[in-house]
């Protein structure tokens, strides 16, 4: 059985580069061939900073983040869901550039790495999002927020 992946789909449309919300819960559609369904077997999918891809090192040396694992829902195709990128590398209070991380994924029973096979690795942008603010409003001399995400 040899496994491969191919790329994946956000609602239905196939994508080489996208901005997800560093909170995570985004739905990775994964295509491939060879997936185990026995559902003894299951896979990982790791999110690894693109500053480790080239040249390419062990995903074990890269700050990665992993989400939980997965089964396969046919021999084509699992479904991942991005991870909270902030449980990682919580929000410090400086200035932070959006991490770029490649899709990796594992098979956990062999604990190998699962081929991909295609020209470009699909890449996630992991992008904070603000969600509130306290007070709402401020003077017009000034004053004080606070940032909510």
């Amino acid at each position: 059985l040899v496994e491969s992946w191919s790329g994946f789909t956000i609602f239905g449309t196939p994508v080489s580069f996208v901005t997800v919300t560093a909170d995570g819960g985004t739905v990775l559609s994964v295509a491939g061939s060879g997936f185990d369904t026995t559902a003894t077997i299951q896979y990982v999918c790791k999110f690894v900073l693109d500053c480790c891809a080239e040249p390419r090192c062990s995903t074990d040396q890269c700050t990665s983040i992993s989400a939980a694992g997965v089964y396969a829902s046919t021999a084509s195709s699992m479904t991942c869901i991005t991870p909270s990128w902030g449980s990682k590398f919580p929000h410090t209070g400086a200035t932070v550039l959006s991490p770029f991380a490649s899709l990796f994924i594992e098979n956990t029973h062999t604990r190998t790495e699962v081929h991909f096979q295609g020209q470009d690795r699909p890449r996630l942008r992991f992008d904070e999002r603000w969600s509130s603010l306290s007070p709402s409003t401020v003077p017009i001399t000034g004053g004080r927020i606070t940032v909510f995400g």
